[in-house]
């Protein structure tokens, strides 16, 4: 399929040399990121209402949003947060659903944690919101040659929204980060340097982190829009189109 294929499209650099690998012309492979929906994803003002509702308010937050499975191996969020437990302020806010939800939980519980936090999933048109109350927002994936080349959605979106971003994962979204200034970058499957680094963005003043997040925001209004990724297939599509009339 690749071999007949005019072009082929691949959302991360890691993806492309993958291809390379199994010999595919390089001529053919065009890496395009993917983007997230600036109409949705945007800052907004903090809301007090919202953080008082759900505890997030005259809290440290560490913000992790999306599927909490087997591959975001959260169980290592849960042991870095008792390793924080001396920083009353820090708090863990985990938001959504997924296989290992329940097993986290009875985690937090056996271990009579007051730093974790669990919020069902929202609509998506609220987590800029919820984004906003969050001080660095966590990407967290297992240590795996898979995710090393593996940008996941929430990346983008969280780059949208103009917080600092938190990567516990190796490889193309760590680049796309430490690219932009967005962030704090720690080892995958590590308590101990996650809890590290919570420590570190905690040490920080408000300016340096709201810096570190409107770097990350800069960097998707001039790489990551709907727009931008839209033109650039709208131009390979015309540049085959062309090639074969």
């Amino acid at each position: 399929i690749y071999r007949q294929a005019s072009a082929i499209a691949v959302i991360s650099p890691g993806f492309k040399q993958s291809l390379l690998k199994k010999g595919i012309s390089e001529e053919k492979i065009h890496v395009i990121l993917n983007w997230a929906d600036e109409k949705i994803y945007r800052p907004v003002p903090r809301d007090t209402c919202l953080a008082e509702k759900f505890g997030m308010e005259r809290r440290f937050n560490i913000v992790y949003a999306g599927s909490m499975g087997p591959p975001q191996g959260l169980h290592n969020v849960i042991e870095a947060a008792s390793m924080l437990s001396d920083i009353p302020d820090v708090q863990l806010v985990l938001i959504g659903d997924g296989l290992d939800k329940t097993s986290l939980e009875k985690a937090v519980k056996a271990r009579n944690l007051k730093n974790v936090r669990f919020l069902p999933r929202q609509p998506a048109s609220q987590m800029p919101f919820f984004y906003a109350l969050a001080d660095a927002l966590l990407v967290h994936l297992i240590d795996d040659p898979l995710f090393a080349i593996t940008i996941p959605g929430k990346t983008q979106s969280y780059l949208a929204c103009g917080r600092p971003l938190l990567m516990s994962i190796k490889g193309d979204a760590t680049n796309l980060v430490i690219e932009a200034g967005a962030g704090v970058v720690v080892r995958p499957s590590d308590s101990a340097d996650l809890a590290c680094a919570i420590r570190k963005l905690y040490a920080m003043s408000p300016a340096e982190r709201q810096a570190m997040g409107n770097a990350g925001r800069d960097y998707f209004l001039k790489n990551l829009t709907m727009d931008m990724s839209l033109d650039k297939y709208e131009n390979l599509f015309n540049k085959l189109y062309f090639c074969r009339n």
